[in-house]
């Protein structure tokens, strides 16, 4: 019983330290960003960004606002952050560090990660018609 509780404690500390590594990095990154007010979202440029969302900031490599794809880019980035999608991923990682050793916790993530993608799509396709 002592081994088993061993091994769920490791576990759950490998897993609360890389979610905290991994919040630290990604405020450092920002931090070094140079930041832009675009509409009533904050875009923060570094050549080190995919485009992706993290809580209020919209993160690019680089930035145009007369290139449409970016347009496009930084419609379905802020679809994330008007949903709130980092709070949800935040909260899976707060279980998956209690539940790390269930597989059923990454197949939720998976999901969920799924779920944010259909929706942030919706709203990119309201504005924007596919092309024919």
């Amino acid at each position: 019983l002592k081994v088993v509780v061993f091994i769920y404690l490791i576990g759950a500390l490998f897993m609360a330290a890389r979610l905290v590594f991994g919040f630290i990095l990604s405020q450092r990154l920002i931090g070094k960003a140079k930041k832009i007010n675009y509409g009533s979202y904050l875009i923060a440029l570094h050549p080190d960004f995919v485009p992706a969302s993290f809580f209020r900031y919209i993160l690019m490599p680089r930035f145009d606002p007369d290139d449409d794809a970016q347009k496009q880019i930084i419609l379905h980035e802020s679809m994330h952050v008007a949903y709130r999608h980092s709070w949800d991923l935040l909260l899976v990682n707060f279980a998956k560090v209690i539940f790390w050793f269930n597989p059923l916790i990454y197949l939720f993530e998976r999901s969920l990660r799924e779920v944010h993608e259909y929706q942030a799509d919706q709203g990119v396709t309201t504005c924007f018609s596919p092309k024919e």
